[in-house]
């Protein structure tokens, strides 16, 4: 490589001096350093010609505004003198009528302080009641022969008749000057002169520059240029070839030991013996760990060749956080650690950033922290700062574990560095997961910092740059996903689901298809008792109606979330809502709640929702199975309402028959009394029982009818009530026939 030029070193008459043991230019470079010359002088002629050129295009710029602004500031004025006349004829009737001195004047204080406004006068059959300003020779002729708006070279002269009750009491009079017009013109003028002068003299000054600074330093530049671009381009050319070997390099490793990972998960899905079992085990927990080794170094060696690329789109920030954090449920568990996360209220249901990026940094704090944490828990927080101009999504990782020293703090993020060799040959690891993360996040327009004292725990954050999403969007993951969220806490399951709703039908059918499932339940019937049993309970979850009497379950969650504020707790909350729209979804979510079931719903929908939030129930003992009335196809097809799939048990029959009339009949009465809030009430209790037993038809038919309630269309609902009556008995007939004898007659006494 050759050495430096020496700064005592310079060029003489044309000829290029060399340092000692550097190179000697080839003939091609001695060209390029004897046309300095020539490079000077047409650098001049470039100066001269921006210069130029930039003089002309502001002169026509200039003009161009000026152009704009004249006709506007005339305008302007116009419509003030006509507006002014207007707003001050209003304001000032009371004190017209009223010969009102003082009125007058605090109704013209506000034009009064107007710098166009020169003068205004206010007349009645008296006289002169109000004057300020000096009047043009006009007023002198009197007010009565001024039109509504006069304009002179200087002055536009408006006035305006004071009218109470069609009859005309006095005249305002009012003067605005065009001194603002005037004094554009004469700015026109003065910044084009301007312009003109500093034009010229940015051009001498700057021709006198590239001669006498310039052009020295090309000539005694030139010539260490060439000679260091040569040694910086084998520098670069040599480590981009060591990062494109790297790069490639951990691809072709990853390819084959996908396939190793892949064969042998395969072959822990085959009946074996427990000694081979665990060599596959052992292999597949191994491949697992060279797998992540070989991710670093490829990440590491993508940034550094500078390919890595951020690629952003819509994500919802809740469901990354429990996704990240359902990662390391299990692993939590087993260590006898509790992890749990807080989103602030102010973070909206979608983003827009890099989710896999964002991610990836917040799986490695995590990670870390479950790793190195032995006893208690690890904590995620979430918040949103900044405004319209830069939007910053914040993580805050806290954790209980032992500690960092404050001297090796500032290495952490280093590659191939962690706290100390011990650490390293303990825990395993590159030391590569924080410089990645860091530099993702500087990626993506933030940065990674930590808090840590020993013996103390550590909080470790990052921020990264995000924009709000255009549209509302539900952040609830789809029902038809194949990968779905495990517990946030492993033992969540060992707990009962709380069932919120004031239906007995509803609330039957969900501890049905919980039992079923291997939950268990324990049931509410409203808004406030939900609260009041969330915080003296422990409950997995809350399945969540959303109309209910008294405290709906938008007002419960709201109240919920709102105590849960300051701790680290947040219980999952899952709406039970017949509504699918994604005004609905919006709606539940800004609530506070988690996710939501549309009725009617099925059993593998509602256990999959389930199992996104608080995983799979632990091994209990199946209930005893239910006799199921499912009528013969031919029964229920006699009712058109009634799905022949659905099956439902006696217990679910006989309440519902025994139920719905009475329910049936109070709707009834309250339609007769037009009284709106409740008839939609009830009606929508009807529904959720009609939905329950599958007569889906029939429930949407009564749901039109809440809608036509909450229109006020009472004469179409009592009409459209004789045909629920019909079909309801139908229902009836058909769901009675499928009951034992006994309840049967109960049923039928009871509808009659």
């Amino acid at each position: 490589m050759a050495d430096p030029v020496d700064n005592g070193e310079f060029v003489k008459r044309g000829a290029t001096v060399a340092p000692p043991g550097a190179e000697p230019l080839t003939s091609d470079e001695q060209r390029r350093v004897m046309s300095s010359s020539r490079l000077t002088v047409k650098l001049m002629v470039l100066v001269a010609l921006v210069t130029s050129v930039m003089g002309a295009m502001v002169f026509v710029l200039v003009d161009r505004i000026f152009d704009e602004l004249t006709p506007s500031i005339h305008h302007d004025l116009e419509w003030k003198a006509r507006h002014a006349v207007s707003e001050l004829t209003g304001r000032a009737e009371l004190g017209v009528a009223a010969n009102d001195r003082q009125a007058i004047e605090a109704a013209a204080a506000e034009l009064a302080s107007d710098r166009d406004v020169v003068a205004i006068r206010v007349t009645n059959d008296a006289g002169t009641l109000y004057e300020f300003g000096k009047p043009p020779a006009e007023w002198t002729r009197g007010l009565d022969t001024i039109p509504r708006l006069i304009e002179r070279a200087e002055l536009f002269i408006a006035s305006g008749p004071v009218v109470i009750e069609g009859l005309s009491i006095g005249q305002v009079a009012l003067v605005v000057s065009k001194r603002r017009l005037e004094a554009g013109i004469q700015l026109r003028r003065d910044v084009l002169f301007a312009a003109a002068l500093g034009g010229g003299l940015a051009l001498l000054l700057a021709l006198g520059f590239v001669q006498y600074d310039i052009s020295p330093l090309i000539r005694l530049t030139t010539e260490a240029f060439r000679k260091l671009e040569r040694t910086t381009h084998a520098a670069l050319e040599s480590a981009r070839i060591k990062s494109e070997f790297l790069a490639n390099m951990s691809h072709e490793i990853r390819t084959p030991m996908n396939g190793i990972m892949g064969v042998t998960r395969l072959a822990l899905g085959i009946p074996m013996e427990p000694k081979l079992r665990r060599y596959l085990e052992v292999i597949d927990t191994s491949s697992r760990g060279l797998l992540t080794i070989i991710n670093d170094v490829l990440d590491f060696s993508k940034m550094e060749s500078g390919k890595y690329e951020i690629r952003p789109r819509e994500f919802s920030p809740r469901e990354l956080v429990a996704e990240s954090i359902a990662m390391f449920s299990q692993r939590a568990s087993e260590r006898g650690l509790a992890v749990d996360y807080r989103l602030t209220p102010e973070i909206p249901n979608e983003l827009v950033g890099d989710p896999d990026r964002i991610k990836q940094i917040l799986v490695n704090l995590i990670g870390n922290a479950v790793k190195f944490t032995e006893i208690g828990e690890v904590t995620v927080d979430a918040k949103l700062t900044g405004n319209n101009d830069r939007w910053l999504l914040q993580f805050d990782v806290r954790d209980t574990g032992p500690g960092i020293a404050e001297g090796a703090q500032a290495e952490l993020f280093h590659a191939f560095t962690q706290v100390d060799g011990s650490s390293q040959r303990q825990h395993g690891g590159t030391g590569l997961g924080l410089a990645i993360a860091k530099r993702l996040a500087e990626l993506m327009g933030g940065d990674v910092w930590l808090k840590s004292e020993l013996g103390h725990g550590s909080e470790f954050s990052f921020n990264v740059e995000v924009l709000r999403a255009k549209r509302a969007t539900s952040p609830v993951p789809s029902s038809d996903r194949d990968e779905v969220v495990d517990a946030q806490r492993a033992h969540r399951t060992e707990r009962p689901l709380l069932v919120v709703d004031d239906n007995e039908i509803n609330r039957f059918v969900a501890v049905e298809h919980l039992t079923r499932m291997g939950y268990r339940a324990v049931t509410v019937t409203g808004g406030e008792e939900a609260v009041t049993a969330t915080f003296s309970g422990q409950y997995a979850a809350i399945l969540m109606d959303c109309q209910m009497p008294g405290m709906d379950g938008y007002s419960a969650t709201r109240e919920i979330r709102r105590r849960e504020q300051g701790s680290t707790r947040h219980i999952p909350i899952i709406a039970v809502t017949a509504h699918a729209l994604d005004g609905e979804k919006a709606h539940v979510l800004a609530a506070g709640m988690d996710d939501y079931v549309a009725k009617p719903f099925t059993p593998a929908i509602l256990e999959r929702t389930l199992q996104r939030w608080i995983g799979k129930p632990k091994a209990l003992p199946a209930p005893p199975a239910q006799p199921v009335a499912a009528a013969p196809v031919s029964v229920r097809a006699a009712s058109p309402d009634l799905d022949s799939n659905v099956e439902c048990s006696p217990k679910l029959l006989e309440l519902f028959t025994r139920i719905a009339p009475e329910q049936l009949e109070e709707l009834r009465g309250r339609i007769a009394a037009r009284d709106g809030e409740s008839a939609r009430a009830q009606a929508h209790k009807l529904k959720g029982g009609l939905y329950a037993v599958g007569a889906h038809p029939l429930a949407s038919f009564v749901e039109d009818q809440r809608a036509a309630i909450a229109k006020g269309e009472w004469n179409s609902v009592e009409a459209n009530l004789i045909e629920i009556e019909r079909r309801f008995a139908a229902v009836i007939k058909t769901l009675s026939a499928q009951l034992p004898a006994n309840d049967a007659h109960s049923a039928a006494s009871g509808d009659s």
